[in-house]
């Protein structure tokens, strides 16, 4: 049996509500509904085989786990996480609060399981317990019972994957360098790290991660013109610094596969695609070859000359395209 353990630190607490609006905005990002927590209690730790959750149990208390009183969660002591998520099964202590913070409850106890579970949500279990805290009045901060609601609610109900109905798209964008990791500390909330042209490199998509159309395009914008740039692509997600940027691939069982050069038009604009699949398929390389099911992350490596930390290359943030 695992031991839930949460290390709660009021003095460094993270203050959710100030965060870039990019942290719900990037297409990765995943999270299950107090629904489908509250329907499916066999896929919480502890319960059976079947469990998603890590260490959070569905029958510990509200309270306990997130270090609340009665007063602040107005919910008794011995509501558990699982009863937290239905308002059914709780006697209400303050009528006039009782709409918002049962709907922050609800919302807190589905945004635990989904911080701990293996899914890309937003949050991490102590910024879940520390924005609750924060909300209710533990501890002095700037949230609400309200922005705090509607801040998890928006992460609960990004898509769930651990659902048998959801259907992703099959491409997604993320390791935008917005989490103060830069090489230079010079922040871009849409794209990669800051380049010369004081903007970030950005990497977008069009078409489809159909192998048989073959009709994905990654465009790279907000380059340097007329710089190489070199394609990268990678079955694993990573964020290391690399040069001026961050890299955000990783070999995991392969290697990280390098296509051919392009050189960024007048504009800063480069272009790889169509018939990404088919590229692959040209170069008999195992790293190299995409087979339906594979799941490949994308990213522009391009030169820049005069960069911020004067290493002269920089990096676009990333594309994952699950192929079918």
């Amino acid at each position: 049996m695992k031991t839930l353990v949460f290390h709660l630190q009021a003095s460094s607490l993270l203050f959710l509500i100030a965060l870039p609006s990019t942290a719900l905005a990037q297409d990765c990002n995943e999270g299950c509904t107090p629904g489908y927590w509250k329907n499916h209690p066999e896929r919480w730790d502890g319960a059976g085989g079947d469990d998603f959750t890590t260490t959070v149990q569905h029958q510990l208390s509200f309270n306990a786990v997130f270090g609340v009183t009665v007063a602040e969660s107005k919910m008794a002591d011995d509501v558990t996480l699982l009863e937290a998520l239905s308002s059914s099964n709780i006697t209400a202590l303050s009528a006039a609060n009782e709409g918002n913070i049962y709907a922050l409850n609800r919302h807190s106890a589905a945004g635990l399981a989904d911080a701990d579970s293996a899914i890309l949500y937003p949050f991490t279990t102590i910024q879940v317990i520390d924005l609750y805290r924060d909300a209710v009045g533990a501890v002095a901060g700037p949230a609400s019972i309200r922005s705090a609601h509607l801040l998890l609610e928006a992460a609960n109900e990004l898509g769930c994957p651990l659902s048998n109905s959801w259907q992703p798209d099959g491409i997604c964008t993320y390791c935008y360098a917005d989490e103060g990791d830069c090489p230079c500390g010079v922040p871009y909330p849409n794209g990669g790290c800051t380049n010369s042209t004081g903007l970030g490199g950005v990497l977008t998509y069009s078409g489809t991660a159909s192998m048989a159309a073959d009709d994905l395009v990654l465009t790279a914008s907000q380059l340097p013109a007329n710089r190489p740039v070199i394609w990268i692509m990678a079955p694993a997600q990573n964020r290391t610094v690399i040069r001026d940027g961050l890299l955000c691939i990783s070999p995991g069982h392969l290697k990280i596969y390098r296509f051919p050069a392009t050189t960024s038009n007048s504009n800063g604009v480069s272009v790889f695609g169509p018939g990404i699949v088919q590229k692959s398929i040209d170069h008999p390389v195992e790293s190299a070859e995409i087979f339906p099911g594979d799941t490949r992350n994308f990213q522009a490596y391009y030169r820049d000359v005069g960069s911020p930390c004067g290493n002269d290359a920089n990096t676009t943030n990333a594309v994952r395209v699950d192929f079918y």
